[in-house]
């Protein structure tokens, strides 16, 4: 100790002390020594009761005498004591003196007063903070450091640090304080809070007499509490800066304020460093606070945390910061700019913050980045949108909403997303009903080009649609237009959006956990508010789950017959067949046909999986079974891919493709018992004429077009009996045979006429469906499936006893079919119906007029025109579905004669009905069978001898005509010759080569069409053009008769399939003529231009229905086909465009020969850009159709004959003999021939160039072609070397 002249006094009783004692003496003398000063402060305790103001300072003089004490146990020698339980005596000695000598400083006066005033706090500090180890009281330190802590806040030691002015002993103090409050719940000696109180006054006291010289270290210090992780993992230490900040708001805000903007502006340290690192990186958490905590700059990182945290505190502290917070919004960096945006969003979205209206400039600045040029920025606008419009009301929504809505046509698909995403999440969010804003775009965004934009959009809107569903909260036009949105959806080429109509279609539009009653009035609201895509993509979908399910089973009856044993060579490929058709239902198919076998194989081997898969697949399977049986497959198959032996990747897709392909074809919809139920309410409707509901309306049309439907795909869950009653009530109505209720607005009737609405009839749909049922299917609506395949099913034991009661029902039905097959339709029947309709109408509609005396419509508003367009299709159209019933007829009751004569004889001639109805041993129900077959045989012959005594040109005789074309197409070998005599002695001579008996009142008619059709296309200037083209209206019966022979001929022809040669060149010599006539058979000049361009297309579309067979294609010379090509390009636009439909069917099925491809070669001759631009697109759809065959079954590589027949490369010397043999190539040196020429062939090679990898194939047919000769004209030198200028001109 320097000397400084003081005695060194101890109190009574205390041997003196010094560094020089052992550790155990040293322990016990200053264990007396602290006793005894105990008793010094007890004895000024009582002399300062009784003592006056006077008296207490002598009684402070008299104890100077313990400052050399003092000053011995501040001496280094004991404050830097090795032993720690040493200093803390030690401590409690110099706390206990300086009460004594409280309030005087005993240092004062010395020389080194602030020196050793330092080292004695920074001692006492040291000490105090060893309370934040405190794990209990029983410590052997606690009583210790209690005393020290609690003397020092008594006497406010820790004041010394203003006197010192020294920043590190602020900051030592300011740690400690804030260590021990970590755990003062542990070592406090009274009421925690009494102690904490205590101990924030103490640190409140200081800072505010030490505000002078406050040190950024002490502000970092204190704001680092106020965030992540201390928030969280030190709450009593957060809770305490909070308060110390409130308290000391005055001191301290100035400094904060300098420290954030030194932070945000300077980027002191490497804040902004990390910044620009980060720029590149994805959005960070919302809690940014998990950085590293060894990051010497916290506040540089946290900066943003920190002004939120602070504004929560005290808003006032943060305001002048605000301005800068506006400019980091417009940083170079993106980091700063999100981390700013964050900052803001937190602010903005505080309940009842009025931040936005006290600093516009910022709001604006706010919402600028909704459209910042980084994507990332972009994202996280979007992230906070919810937050700032569900927290604060006060906010303007609408700004917020419409720079929102600008996300969602973002050029970037992930914002999109997000977007669509968060715009979902609000939606759902709301109790009110959704916006028209939000509502339309979702309906855009369902067409955005990226797939999970559309599957997003696509499942917000059916989610919308089954809440109006279950609550009816969503209007009938919202739940029209986002059903339709959805099914439009499936008119996309990919296998993933089909794939999420079909999901959605299943779990949202008709959901199917519902109960069958709730069901049907989900399918009855589904078909009442879908327009006419709609429908047709519903039956796409019916389609896909029928094809699917069928495919399905085949693969269980192969599996089936080899239960228990190995599968053979041949089982094998046939699966393998089925397999390639069920991989085309699974997206990317090339690597799902693995899966595939993978499956089968464990359903073949696993027993479980096996009687699951058989369960889902019966055809009694109702759908809650189906819905069992699927979830069963897809656990165990799940179960199995997460199989850790394997590839987690190759397992997940195996999964995948399985739970695609069952989802696609399990029947967790419709069965029998939702089939009655569907029925019964049919019948509702019929009865009531429409089924109203909370979005739409059910009409009688509309539920024979669902029952439709289903009776495809779906025939087996219907209650066969209930249907056929159903539909004989239908075609009992006499106003059914041109009645069609069917006015919805979101429906456009198919029209097939020219000008007028030529919509199915309620009977012809009520026939198209009883053909369905009977096993075939219907006529014009879908396209003809195998009719032996469906009658197979009926013939199975299930379906026996439904169409055993066929004879009950045959009663009548045949007088019906009989009466539609031999009667047409009579105008005034049309007329009254119309009037009846127009009636009712105005009765609904006009109810108030009526009752002031306003009169119903006359039926004088239905003009003959109309009558006369609509009568004509309809009475063919119901011919033909007459003639195609019989034929289902005739078809089902000679399964049932097999299935029941084999099992109760073995001997029967099915052929000899009088031996098998006189015997005895036969049953009553094969009886019934045998005599309703004489019946239809009874109700056909009488057809055909009352269709071929039809007078000519009749009001029948158009009915009698196609119903004689039908009879002649399915039962070819039965009325052969009938039909063969009736051609030859009445068609030819009395319809296709008579001519108008008056020339005037056809010259009339030719008037007539040109001034009231309304959708004749003439694109020449003469009035009698061969463009013309008449409406359906105006064609006279003499021309719609020579229509119908057509057709009867051909029909005629194709039924028989293989007849004698000369008969058939004869037919199709006829066809040929009148073509090259124009249409005019007979040249005479006497038809309007109009008919003969009918004419001309109905011989074309018969001689492309008599080329699909290869028995008449040889028959078809080569004149007749070069001749005949140009139909393609023929002046009127629809028998060009119709002929082009009709040729694209026939290619694309395959079903017509390569050589007909030559002909798209002509479409360049035309001058409408749109027809050669739908040319082209049709003939490189042909060209990928052909390839993709190929592709799958490459097995007719290795065979010419198909290969010669498929390959379109081999199209080109057809093209090259077509164009070749032009009659107006005369001249070699024809400049426009050439360029005709040249456009032709760039219209053929271009498509089949298009990858470039068969140039070198193509050169050789070429060069083979250059100097060949004609094969027909060997001689003929200008064809020759016209052939060789073709060739020339390729290369």
């Amino acid at each position: 100790m320097p000397s400084i002249g003081l005695e060194l006094i101890f109190p009574p009783n205390c041997k003196p002390i010094n560094g020089d004692l052992s550790k155990e003496e040293l322990r016990r003398r200053l264990t007396e020594l602290c006793n005894a000063l105990d008793i010094v402060i007890e004895d000024e305790g009582k002399s300062t009761e009784t003592s006056l103001d006077g008296e207490r300072l002598s009684i402070s003089q008299d104890h100077t005498k313990y400052k050399g004490l003092f000053l011995l146990l501040g001496s280094p020698e004991f404050l830097k004591h090795a032993d720690r339980d040493i200093q803390l005596r030690v401590g409690v000695c110099i706390c206990k003196l300086l009460k004594i000598f409280c309030p005087c400083n005993p240092l004062s006066g010395l020389s080194e007063e602030k020196v050793m005033t330092k080292e004695i706090l920074f001692f006492l500090i040291d000490c105090i903070g060893l309370l934040s180890n405190v794990k209990t009281k029983t410590d052997a330190v606690y009583i210790k450091l209690h005393t020290m802590i609690y003397i020092c806040a008594q006497i406010d030691v820790f004041m010394w640090c203003s006197f010192l002015e020294d920043e590190s002993v602020l900051f030592s103090f300011v740690k400690m304080v804030f260590a021990i409050v970590k755990n003062l719940d542990v070592w406090s000696w009274t009421d925690s809070s009494i102690v904490r109180q205590m101990i924030l006054d103490m640190a409140v006291k200081v800072i505010i007499q030490s505000e002078k010289f406050l040190s950024s270290d002490v502000v970092t210090f204190i704001l680092q509490y106020l965030i992540e992780p201390a928030k969280s993992t030190q709450p009593a230490q957060h809770t305490f800066a909070r308060d110390l900040i409130i308290r000391t708001a005055d001191q301290l805000e100035y400094r904060i304020q300098m420290l954030l903007q030194n932070s945000l502006i300077v980027g002191k340290c490497n804040g902004t460093q990390m910044k620009t690192e980060d720029s590149s990186g994805g959005i960070p958490d919302v809690d940014e606070s998990k950085n590293d905590e060894e990051n010497p700059d916290l506040l540089g990182e946290h900066a943003f945390l920190i002004i939120y945290a602070l504004h929560t505190i005290q808003s006032s502290i943060v305001a002048p910061i605000l301005p800068t917070i506006e400019l980091k919004l417009k940083s170079p960096i993106v980091r700063e700019r999100k981390r700013s945006f964050r900052l803001l969003a937190r602010l903005f979205s505080e309940p009842n913050s009025l931040l936005h209206r006290r600093n516009p400039s910022l709001w604006d600045a706010f919402l600028g980045r909704f459209n910042d040029i980084d994507s990332e920025v972009r994202k996280l606008c979007i992230h906070m949108l919810p937050q700032l419009l569900k927290q604060n009301q006060d906010l303007v929504h609408e700004q917020l909403l419409t720079n929102f809505q600008q996300r969602i046509y973002d050029p970037d698909e992930e914002v999109r997303l997000l977007a669509l995403k968060t715009m979902t999440g609000l939606i759902k969010q709301s109790e009110n009903e959704v916006s028209d804003d939000a509502f339309e775009l979702l309906k855009e965004r369902s067409r955005d080009k990226t797939l999970s934009i559309r599957k997003e959009a696509s499942s917000a809107l059916a989610s919308l649609y089954k809440g109006g569903l279950q609550s009816g909260c969503l209007s009938a036009s919202k739940s029209a237009s986002a059903l339709n949105t959805i099914l439009h959806l499936y008119y996309q080429n990919s296998t993933d959006d089909k794939l999420i109509v079909e999901r959605l279609l299943k779990s949202s539009i008709i959901p199917y956990h519902f109960e069958n009653a709730v069901r049907v009035q989900a399918l009855f609201r589904c078909y009442s508010l879908m327009d006419e895509a709609s429908i047709k993509a519903m039956q796409e979908i019916f389609k896909t789950q029928y094809v699917a399910l069928k495919l399905l089973r085949d693969v269980v009856k192969l599996l089936t017959d080899q239960r228990d044993a190995k599968i053979p060579s041949e089982v094998n490929t046939e699966i393998m067949g089925v397999i390639q058709h069920l991989s085309i239902l699974i997206p990317k198919s090339e690597k799902s046909v693995e899966h595939l076998k993978r499956f089968f194989n464990q359903v073949h081997t696993d027993k479980t999986l096996w009687n699951h898969l058989v369960k889902l697949t019966k055809p009694q399977t109702t759908c809650a079974q189906a819905t069992t049986a699927l979830r069963d497959i897809l656990k165990k198959i799940g179960t199995a891919a997460e199989n850790p032996n394997s590839a987690n990747d190759n397992q997940t897709n195996y999964a995948r493709v399985v739970k695609i392909l069952l989802e696609r074809c399990s029947p967790v919809l419709f069965d029998r018992n939702f089939g009655t139920e569907l029925v019964n309410q049919l019948f509702v409707i019929k009865k009531t004429g429409c089924l109203s509901g909370t979005a739409g309306r059910m009409n009688v049309t509309r539920s024979l077009r669902l029952l439709l439907a289903v009776s495809v795909y779906f025939k087996e869950i219907l209650p066969s009996n209930e249907v056929m009653d159903y539909l004989l009530c239908i075609l009992s109505d006499e106003y059914s045979s041109v009645l069609n209720d069917d006015n919805d607005e979101n429906v456009s009737s198919s029209s097939n006429s020219d000008s007028y609405d030529d919509s199915y009839t309620l009977q012809e749909m009520a026939l198209s469906i009883l053909c369905c049922v009977l096993g075939g299917g219907p006529s014009g609506t879908f396209s003809n499936t195998d009719l032996t395949e469906p009658l197979q099913n009926i013939a199975d034991k299930q379906n026996l006893s439904i169409y055993a009661q066929l004879t009950e029902r045959s009663e009548e039905l045949l007088p019906i079919l009989h009466r539609f097959c031999c009667t047409g339709i009579a105008p005034i029947s049309l007329e009254s119906c119309q009037n009846r309709e127009t009636a009712e109408k105005s009765i609904k509609n006009n109810r108030k007029t009526t009752k002031h005396g306003a009169k119903i419509p006359s039926p004088k508003l239905i003009t003959e025109a109309v009558s006369n367009s609509v009568v004509w299709r309809r009475e063919c159209r119901r011919s033909k579905l007459s003639i195609r019933i019989l034929f289902c007829l005739c078809n089902v009751v000679r399964h049932l004669l097999n299935s029941k004569s084999n099992s109760e004889t073995n001997n029967i001639d099915l052929d000899e009905e009088s031996t098998i109805l006189e015997n005895d041993d036969l049953t009553d129900e094969l009886k019934r069978l045998y005599t309703l077959k004489s019946k239809i045989n009874e109700i056909l012959n009488d057809i055909v001898q009352v269709c071929i005594s039809c007078p000519t040109l009749s009001n029948d005789y158009i009915s009698c005509l196609t119903s004689l074309s039908h009879i002649a197409l399915l039962f070819p070998d039965v009325y052969n010759e009938d039909i063969k005599n009736f051609i030859t002695k009445s068609l030819v001579q009395q319809v296709l080569t008579i001519e108008p008996d008056d020339l005037r009142n056809q010259e009339q008619e030719k008037d007539k069409m040109q001034i009231n059709s309304v959708t004749s296309k003439n694109f020449s200037n003469q009035p009698n053009a061969l463009s013309s083209w008449s409406p359906d209206s105006l064609v006279s019966n003499l021309t719609k008769a020579k229509i119908s022979a057509i057709k009867l001929i051909t029909n005629w022809l194709v039924g028989l399939k293989n007849e004698v040669k000369p008969v058939v060149q004869v037919i199709i010599r006829l066809l040929y003529r009148i073509i090259i006539h124009d249409g005019d058979l007979t040249k005479s000049g006497k038809l309007s231009y109009g008919e003969m361009s009918r004419l001309r297309l109905v011989a074309a579309t018969s001689w492309l229905k008599l080329a699909r067979s290869q028995a008449y294609v040889e028959c078809i010379e080569i004149g007749w086909y070069l001749s005949m090509s140009y139909i393609i390009c023929d002046p009127c636009p629809q028998v060009r465009s119709h002929f082009l439909t009709k040729l694209n069917q026939g290619l694309y099925k395959l079903s017509l020969p390569l050589e007909y491809m030559a002909i798209f070669a002509h479409s360049v001759n035309v001058s409408e850009p749109a027809f050669k631009q739908r040319a082209k697109q049709l003939f490189i759809a042909n060209i990928q159709r052909r390839r993709a065959f190929l592709n799958k079954h490459p097995s007719y590589f290795r065979d010419a004959k198909f290969l010669f027949g498929l390959l379109p490369d081999y199209v080109l010397p057809y093209v090259i003999y077509l164009l070749s043999h032009d009659s107006k190539w005369t001249k070699l040196d024809d400049v426009e021939i050439l360029n005709k020429i040249k456009s032709a062939l760039w219209f053929i090679m271009e498509p089949i160039m298009s990858h470039g990898e068969n140039f070198s194939f193509l050169r050789k047919i070429i060069e083979k072609i250059k100097y060949a000769r004609d094969a027909l004209h060997p001689d003929d030198t200008l064809i020759n070397e016209v052939t060789f200028l073709f060739c020339f001109i390729f290369f």
